[in-house]
């Protein structure tokens, strides 16, 4: 009986585990692509400063 209650409770922290580590990489996903999305977006506002310089100071405003 011991050794079930055992065995039921570490499949249940396996299974609490692997939800965490999931969870934490979605996060961890979500963020790069955020960053990754403003970084784009700077690198076309100082790629646009050179053609116009009035543009880019209202888009980073």
């Amino acid at each position: 009986m011991t050794l079930q209650m055992l065995e039921n409770n570490l499949l249940e922290l396996i299974a609490v585990a692997i939800m965490v580590i999931a969870v934490s990489l979605t996060g961890f996903y979500i963020n790069r692509i955020s960053i990754h999305r403003r970084q784009r977006r700077a690198l076309q506002a100082i790629k646009a400063e050179g053609k116009n310089s009035d543009e880019t100071t209202e888009y980073i405003q």
